[in-house]
């Protein structure tokens, strides 16, 4: 059994909150700086991790995702943290969870501290301060407690699962002065080699995260952002900065496959009880698409007891019809589905009112991994799909997993929609584009 301390910390506040867990939780533990290139390693059920990402606009810096990914689980045994400056975490989090997960390792508790905020310094100045220290150490007691007891269960986090908040970087890039006196420190450190050794006045604002390495590392402060223009923006981004927010803690509990699934979780596509509701809902699909035509009353009744929910009573669903769970499926006022339609229903699927639903139109909310191994596990995950009010869809369109529909939309026949469609289009095409406006 090891222990092992995996962090991406540019400027040392992750690791500072990183080494005051390690510290209570028990054993040394091994550096893994996340910083710098990392070497394919493989863990296996006996290791224990504590990894540690800071939250950039809500999402785990993306070099330290790729860096994360050469790693093999083996099963062994997760902490999370993430730490933010002060404003929110949102999905780095679930991030960090699902790429853990994805690479073999097993996610048992996860923390959510504040640290300094490394751009703007006046906001959470100082933190991890006293009070954070033991605050952090009682974490660290639970965790340990908490992995002693060794129960199975999965983290249940705030955030977005695998469709993440998007996040395009910040346009505050450090720049050198005339104080550099070319020892190149900042070329040697930077995470990303955004700056270039035999020119270290420049940097390549292309790679460039903004992580403020070079700003922190830098011997003689010679390089810094523009001052005028990090006033203006921390100035206003103080309502959301400002105050004392919380350092959070969570860990697994017990969830079953369904839970995880709805949550939009890796989940097992075989579970027990999965597979049973698959095939009782098989059977009243089965009873619908045989009933006459013309048995209205009893095709209205089972339709209502395949589906999670109605906006009333004037939905009408032509046969035959197929889904996977129907619970997860949601129809508003005034619904019509014409012939052939299909909704693999592993996440909600939420259709607004006065929806129309052309014939042979699919919807797919599951998600299988492109790696063949992983695929072949039957861990899958599902993302939901929204369409607003008064939305037309065209025969034989097919809407793949996570997208959103606005309202007054009209889709092209055969489309394939694979991005979020905004309010008042016509939209067409594979993959399916607005072209005009309504």
């Amino acid at each position: 059994m090891a222990n092992f301390n995996i962090f991406f910390s540019p400027t040392g506040g992750t690791k500072k909150v990183a080494d005051i867990l390690a510290a209570d939780l028990g054993g040394n533990f091994h550096n893994i700086d996340l910083s710098h290139t990392t070497e394919k390693r493989k863990f296996d059920e006996k290791d224990l991790c504590l990894v540690s990402a800071p939250s950039y606009g809500g999402r785990v810096p993306a070099i330290a995702i790729e860096r994360l990914k050469s790693f093999s689980g083996g099963g062994a045994k997760v902490i999370l943290n993430c730490v933010y400056g002060n404003r929110a975490w949102e999905d780095t989090l679930t991030e960090l969870q699902d790429t853990l997960e994805k690479q073999g390792f097993t996610c048992k508790a996860a923390v959510a501290a504040v640290a300094e905020h490394s751009l703007f310094r006046q906001f959470a100045t100082g933190r991890p301060d006293e009070k954070d220290n033991a605050e952090l150490r009682t974490f660290a007691v639970k965790i340990k407690e908490h992995l002693e007891k060794d129960e199975a269960g999965a983290l249940r986090l705030e955030g977005r699962h695998m469709k993440y908040k998007p996040f395009g970087g910040s346009p505050l890039k450090p720049e050198s002065n005339d104080d550099c006196n070319g020892c190149g420190l900042c070329a040697k450190e930077c995470p990303v080699g955004a700056i270039a050794p035999s020119n270290l006045k420049s940097v390549d604002k292309g790679l460039c995260i903004s992580c403020m390495r070079c700003v922190t590392i830098c011997p003689k402060k010679a390089r810094s952002v523009n001052g005028e223009i990090l006033a203006q923006i921390g100035e206003r981004l103080s309502p959301v900065l400002g105050g004392r927010k919380d350092n959070h803690l969570f860990l697994s509990e017990p969830m079953t496959e369904k839970e995880k699934m709805i949550a939009g979780m890796y989940y097992s596509a075989i579970d027990h009880e999965l597979l049973k509701e698959l095939n009782e809902t098989k059977v009243l699909l089965q009873k619908y698409n045989n009933l006459s035509p013309l048995d209205m009353d009893e095709r209205h009744k089972i339709m209502k007891s395949i589906l999670g929910s109605t906006g009333d009573e004037e939905f009408f669903v032509m046969q035959p019809f197929l889904c996977d769970y129907g619970y997860n499926i949601h129809v508003g006022k005034r619904f019509f589905a014409n012939f052939n339609f299909t909704v693999l229903d592993e996440a909600e699927v939420r259709i607004g009112d006065d929806c129309f639903i052309g014939p042979g139109v699919s919807i797919y909310t599951a998600c299988h991994s492109t790696d063949p191994a992983e695929r072949n596990s039957r861990r899958e995950w599902a993302e939901p799909v929204r369409i607003g009010n008064n939305v037309w869809i065209g025969g034989s369109v097919t809407i793949l997993p996570g997208v959103s529909i606005g309202n007054n939309v009209t889709i092209g026949a055969g489309s394939v929609v694979v991005n979020d469609i905004p309010d008042n289009v016509v939209a067409v095409g594979n993959p399916c584009r607005p072209v005009k406006s309504i």
